[in-house]
Order: structure tokens, then C-alpha cells, then sequence
């Protein structure tokens, strides 16, 4: 006979394994997911009796009021994590023997549309390229940092100076900062300095002549372990964006958020010629096939430049 389990019981159950198999980070994300979403409308019911038209409905809300700070709906890809963990956890709960396996055959995960990549155009590129150079400092360069190298903001933030050979142009990325639960009870979260997020991204940037002048630069005047930091300990994701955007701000440039300069950067060497298998070595991906789907687009100034060849057979 089955055992009577919450879906409560079996989410804790399934989140302590999780705690031994995922990294902290994961495992806070997955953790938010379940105390802000799956337990508020699942929490007391018996898993023996979740049923299809049950979880139709707690997608549909989710769907259309899922926001938890203003109401609004959520979006695609948060909804289709959501989903991911559910099923996780009633798979869980099935091969527990706590229930019997649920099929949800009419629950289709919301089509995620291709957003627009924000970058920054060429215009505003050289004005921010322009300040920075002049105006040396730790935001300056972990901006740099991300728009000669392609740099992800927690590998900037967790970044040390004997990370970089600035005798042999290259730089080791090995740690990254991420936010970790350290009280589930309470929800409190701190930073750490942790592993990237896959092994993938444990690699050598190679760097140019412009970055490696500013990084001589910087380090002459920097009193800081961290490259991106002033002080003792690194930098928080939250602070460097704050000050990327004062940045943005004094050089009348339209914002976009950090992670942007990094898409510039990829888009910048794909109009380049880089290949992309180089390109996405540098850039940490977990396949090629990734930086193609993301990256290798052209913009209506490379198409006309491209279909002018044509003119060459007249």
C-alpha cells in the first residue's frame, strides 16, 4: 500500500537530495521555486491525489498572474523551469512508491520566443570604450573586461589579479561569484566565491592589446586581491551593474543591462570573422551549437554588404 506523503514532505525530501547532488547555487534557485511557487498551491495536498486538471490549473495561474512582485505573468522559460522541478519531484515521488506516476500529457511547456540580443552599437561602444580609457578605474576595467574578453559579471567580480599573465597576454577563469542559500529555514542567502557554472566555463581568455594596457594600468594603482574590487573581498554582482549604469549615465548612453556588453563582444567577433568554434571556447559554452543559435545572425548592414557580392558576376 502506498505511504501518505505531503507534497511538502516529498519536496523536502527531494531538495536534501538535490543539496548533496547540485551546486549551492542550483540548489537556491530550485529552493526558491518550491517555497515561492510549487508549496504555496501544492504544499498540504497528498501526492496520491495531484491529478492533471490540478496542475493544468496552477500552470495557468502561473501563466497569467505567476509574478510574484507585481502580479503580472511569468515568463516562458521561468515557467518551463517550474515545470521541470515538478515533474522532478512527483517522478520522486513514484519511484518512492507515494503515488502513482502522474501523466500530465495535456501540460505543454509555453513556447519561449527568441529574444533580441541587446548590444551595444558601435556609436555607443566607442563612447563607452572612449571613457573607460580615460577615466581608469575597477568598473572601467570589468566593464573592458566584458567587452574585450566576453567575461560573465561574476567571473569579473571573482576575478584576481593571479588570474591574469599580462606577460603572455591570457587569463584563467576558475571562479565565479553566486549567490548560495545558507539558512533554508529563514531564506537567507549570501555571496560565495564558487565554481562556474559548468566545466565548460573553467578556461583561458585570451587577452588583447587594448584590455592589457588598461589592466597595467589598473594594477599600478589598485591595492585590491580582486581586479573588479577596491577592496579587500569582491565585488557583488548588484554593485558592479549599479556602477556600470552611473557609467552609462554620464556618457549619454541609452542603458542596457551588463550581461549586454558580453553579447557585444560575441557580436562584435562574429562581424569580425572569428570562428565560432574559437568564439565559443572563449565564451565558455557548453557546445558550438549554442553560439550559432545565439550569435550568428547578421544585421541588415551585413546582409546588404553580403548580397552586394552578387554584383561582382555582372
Amino acid at each position: 500500500m502506498q505511504q501518505k506523503r505531503t507534497f511538502k514532505e516529498v519536496a523536502d525530501e527531494w531538495l536534501l537530495i538535490q543539496s548533496v547532488k547540485q551546486k549551492a547555487s542550483t540548489l537556491l534557485k530550485y529552493t526558491n521555486i518550491v517555497n515561492n511557487h510549487l508549496l504555496p498551491y501544492f504544499n498540504n495536498v497528498d501526492v496520491r491525489e495531484i491529478n492533471e486538471k490540478q496542475f493544468v490549473d496552477f500552470v495557468n495561474e502561473k501563466i497569467m498572474v505567476g509574478n510574484l512582485k507585481n502580479n503580472t505573468s511569468l515568463s516562458p522559460s521561468y515557467i518551463k523551469t517550474i515545470i521541470i522541478i515538478f515533474n522532478s519531484i512527483m517522478e520522486y515521488a513514484t519511484d518512492m512508491n507515494y503515488c502513482e506516476i502522474l501523466k500530465l500529457n495535456c501540460v505543454l511547456c509555453p513556447s519561449i520566443p527568441k529574444r533580441p540580443i541587446n548590444v551595444l552599437d558601435i556609436e555607443s561602444q566607442a563612447k563607452l570604450i572612449k571613457y573607460i580609457s580615460r577615466n581608469i578605474s575597477h568598473t572601467g576595467v570589468a566593464i573592458a573586461l566584458a567587452l574585450y574578453a566576453g567575461l560573465r559579471i561574476g567571473e569579473i567580480c571573482a576575478l584576481r589579479w593571479d588570474d591574469i599573465n599580462m606577460k603572455k597576454m591570457y587569463i584563467n577563469i576558475n571562479h565565479t561569484v553566486a549567490r548560495v542559500l545558507c539558512n533554508q529555514e529563514d531564506a537567507v542567502t549570501k555571496l560565495i566565491l564558487d565554481t562556474p557554472k559548468t566545466s565548460n566555463s573553467i578556461r583561458v581568455v585570451p587577452i588583447n592589446s587594448k584590455l592589457l594596457q588598461m589592466l597595467k594600468m589598473m594594477y599600478l594603482q589598485s591595492t585590491s586581491a580582486y581586479v573588479a574590487s577596491s577592496t579587500n573581498t569582491f565585488i557583488s554582482p548588484r554593485t558592479l551593474e549599479y556602477r556600470y549604469h552611473k557609467i552609462l549615465k554620464k556618457c549619454e548612453i541609452l542603458p542596457i543591462n551588463f550581461h549586454g556588453l558580453r553579447h557585444t563582444f560575441a557580436t562584435r567577433c562574429v562581424e569580425a570573422g572569428v570562428d565560432v568554434k574559437t568564439l565559443s571556447e572563449i565564451l565558455g559554452h557548453s557546445n558550438v551549437n549554442f553560439t550559432l543559435n545565439v550569435y550568428v545572425h547578421s544585421s541588415i548592414e551585413q546582409k546588404i554588404i553580403q548580397i552586394e557580392k552578387l554584383t561582382l558576376y555582372e
